[in-house]
């Protein structure tokens, strides 16, 4: 479970959209594995992400979406239908 919040990470659904342009912190593993905080997108509105971890705190999670892992707000995730196999 994402930090006590109703997005479990092992959820058969792993897909939500983004209501609106949403903010978004890259993710980006450096040459030892570990990850650093890249650049701060906006997601378009409508982008379909995939959930693939948790954030860095209580108010975020990991999301896949167009070949990049972010950090976005859990606040800017709606349920859609489907899922995916687990991101890195």
């Amino acid at each position: 479970m994402l930090f006590g919040t109703p997005f479990p990470v092992e959820s058969r659904n792993r897909h939500y959209g983004l209501a609106k342009n949403a903010p978004a912190m890259q993710v980006i593993p450096d040459g030892s594995g570990k990850l650093r905080m890249g650049t701060l997108i906006r997601l378009p509105d409508g982008a379909e992400v995939e959930l693939c971890g948790e954030g860095f705190n209580d108010r975020t999670a990991k999301v896949h979406w167009a070949g990049a892992t972010y950090y976005v707000f859990l606040d800017d995730l709606q349920s859609t239908s489907g899922s995916l196999a687990a991101c890195g």
